[in-house]
C-alpha cells in the first residue's frame, strides 16, 4: 500500500471540501474515479478513495440542500445516495484479511448516512462498537454522540415505557463517557456539546440522578434460564445477530432482550371494533419468527441422514447442494419477502389507503404513502428502495443497486431454477443450464441480510404507527383503546 498516495488524494479531498465550491468537488470526484480504476487491485487504497468519494458527494449534499423527504414530490437527493453507494462499496472491500486504518471511519459514516435516511435502527448497527478515547480517531468520538442522540430520540417512538427509560438510560451512559472524556474530543462541535450545550447538559444531571434507579443488563439478565441448551443455544444466536423483534436487542445482546415482545402500538379503534390490526401484527410477527428458527436450523442442525436418502436426485458435478439445510435457507429467505408483502398490507389498512394491489416496494410506498408526514415512512420509504429492481422513475438512483438482487433472487426462488453449487464451473457445456447458480456460503450470507432487513422494516413500522397515534388521540373522536388478549399457545396442547 502506497501511504504518500492515500495521504496526498485524501488532502486533496479535504481541500475540496474545505472550498465550499461545487466545481472543485466534482473536478476532485474526477480525479479520485480515475485514481481508483489505476488502483483497482489494491482494496485498502479503493476502499479509502471510496471513502473519500463519499466524503466528497456528502459536502455536495450540504451544499445543495438536498433532503430526503422530498421522495414525496419525485425530488431525489442524489448526492446522499452517491455518498451512502460509495460507503457501502467501501465496506464490501474489507475482508478478514484486509481491514484499513479508517474501518471506524468508513463504518461511523456509512451509520450518519442510513441516519440521514432516518434508518435509525440500521444506523445504530454501524454505531455500535468498543470506543477507545484514547485513540486520536473522531470516529470514536462521533459514533457514540450521533448514536446517543438518536437514542433520545428513538425513545419516544417506542411503545412499552420500560424500553423507553433504558434507551435514555443507554443515551445517558454514552453521553457521559463522552463527558468524561472531552478533553481528547478533537471535534470542536462535539466538544462544545457536550460541554455546554444546555439540553445535553441537562440530560447529564437528570441522569445522575436517575442511575441509582437501573439495573445493569446483566443484572436484569440473572436468573433467567430455559428448560434446554438447545433453546438457550438459540436465543444466543437471535441476540448475537440481533434478530428479536424487540428494541432492547438494539441496545443489548443480554438474556434480559432475549424475548420476541413486540406488539402493535396502542391504538385508538372505534367502540365495538375488534382488535384486528393487533392480531395482523402477531400474524407478520409469527411469520418472522418460525422463519427466523428455519434460517437457524438452516445454518446449525443436522438432519438424519435418511432425510435424504433415496430421493435419486440428479448430480450436475459441480458440488451440487440438495440439502435439508439449503431448502431451509430458501423457505426462510421467501418468507421474508412474505412477510414483507404483509407489513405492506397492513400499512395499506392501518392508514386508510384500502388499495387492493398494494407491495413492499419503492413504487407503490412513493405512490400511496406520500401524503403521509411520518419519519418513519421515510424509514420504510427508503429501506423499500433497497430492494427495488425495476423503477420507471425518471433520473432514478436507488440508494443500494446492489440489493436489488434480494428481489430478483426471490422471484428466481419462487418461479426459476436456483442451483446450490460450490464449484463456478461445470465439466458440461451449458447451453440448456438455465439456472441461477450461487453458493452455499452465498445463500447464508445474503439470507441474513434479508432478515436484517425484514426486522428493520418492521420495527419501523411500529414506531410509524406510534407517530401516528400521537396525533390520533387528539383528533378522533367517539373511540376508545383496548386491551387485546394475548394468545397461549399452551392452551391448545
Amino acid at each position: 500500500m502506497d501511504r504518500t498516495l492515500i495521504d496526498n488524494f485524501a488532502k486533496e479531498c479535504d481541500r475540496a471540501i474545505e472550498s465550499g465550491d461545487i466545481a472543485q468537488i466534482d473536478l476532485t470526484i474526477e480525479n479520485l474515479l480515475k485514481l481508483e480504476e489505476q488502483n483497482n487491485d489494491d482494496e485498502t487504497v479503493i476502499s479509502h478513495i471510496l471513502y473519500c468519494l463519499s466524503n466528497l458527494y456528502t459536502e455536495k449534499a450540504k451544499l445543495t440542500n438536498e433532503f430526503v423527504g422530498n421522495w414525496r414530490k419525485n425530488i431525489f437527493p442524489e448526492n446522499n445516495i452517491l455518498a451512502l453507494n460509495y460507503l457501502r462499496k467501501a465496506l464490501s472491500k474489507i475482508n478478514e484479511n484486509s481491514y484499513p486504518n479508517n474501518l471506524l471511519e468508513i463504518q461511523t459514516n456509512t451509520a450518519n448516512s442510513l441516519n440521514a435516511f432516518c434508518r435509525v435502527i440500521e444506523a445504530n448497527y454501524f454505531w455500535t462498537f468498543d470506543y477507545n478515547f484514547n485513540l486520536p480517531n473522531d470516529a470514536n468520538f462521533v459514533a457514540p454522540y450521533r448514536r446517543a442522540l438518536t437514542l433520545r430520540w428513538l425513545s419516544q417512538f417506542l411503545n412499552d415505557p420500560s424500553h423507553s427509560e433504558y434507551y435514555n438510560f443507554m443515551a445517558y451512559k454514552l453521553l457521559k463517557s463522552l463527558r468524561q472524556n472531552s478533553d481528547k474530543i478533537q471535534h470542536p462541535g462535539i466538544k462544545n456539546d457536550i460541554r455546554h450545550k444546555p439540553d445535553i447538559v441537562d440530560f447529564l444531571k437528570y441522569g445522575e440522578k436517575m442511575q441509582r434507579y437501573f439495573k445493569s443488563f446483566n443484572k436484569m439478565s440473572e436468573g433467567i434460564c430455559y428448560e434446554t441448551s438447545e433453546e438457550l443455544n438459540y436465543r444466543i444466536w437471535c441476540l448475537d445477530n440481533l434478530l428479536f423483534l424487540n428494541p432492547m436487542n438494539d441496545i443489548t445482546n443480554t438474556l434480559m432482550a432475549a424475548k420476541d415482545i413486540l406488539q402493535f402500538p396502542n391504538y385508538i379503534i372505534e367502540a365495538g371494533e375488534g382488535p384486528f390490526f393487533s392480531s395482523a401484527f402477531s400474524d407478520i410477527k409469527n411469520r418472522y419468527c418460525k422463519a427466523r428458527y428455519l434460517l437457524y436450523c438452516a445454518i446449525n442442525a443436522a438432519y438424519p441422514s435418511w432425510l435424504e436418502n433415496e430421493l435419486y436426485l440428479i448430480d450436475t458435478l459441480d458440488f451440487v447442494d440438495y440439502s435439508t439445510n439449503t431448502e431451509n435457507f430458501k423457505i426462510a429467505f421467501k418468507l421474508c419477502f412474505s412477510v414483507l408483502d404483509s407489513l405492506a398490507m397492513l400499512l395499506n389498512q392501518y392508514f386508510e389507503i384500502y388499495d387492493e394491489k398494494c407491495s413492499f416496494t419503492s413504487s407503490w410506498i412513493r405512490q400511496k404513502c406520500c401524503h403521509l408526514e411520518n419519519p418513519f415512512i421515510d424509514s420504510l420509504y427508503w429501506l423499500s428502495c433497497d430492494l427495488t429492481d425495476i423503477n420507471k422513475t425518471k433520473n432514478w438512483k436507488a440508494p443500494n443497486p446492489n440489493a436489488s438482487c434480494l428481489r430478483i433472487l426471490r422471484n428466481d426462488f419462487e418461479h426459476n431454477w436456483v442451483r446450490i453449487a460450490d464449484y463456478p464451473h461445470s465439466i458440461w457445456n451449458n447451453k440448456y443450464d438455465y439456472a441461477k447458480v450461487i453458493t452455499k456460503n452465498d445463500l447464508e450470507s445474503i439470507t441474513m441480510e434479508m432478515f436484517r432487513y425484514t426486522r428493520s422494516a418492521i420495527l419501523y413500522f411500529t414506531f410509524a404507527v406510534t407517530f401516528q397515534e400521537k396525533f390520533n388521540k387528539i383528533s378522533k373522536e367517539k373511540m376508545v383503546e383496548i386491551e387485546p388478549q394475548i394468545y397461549n399457545a399452551t392452551e391448545l396442547l
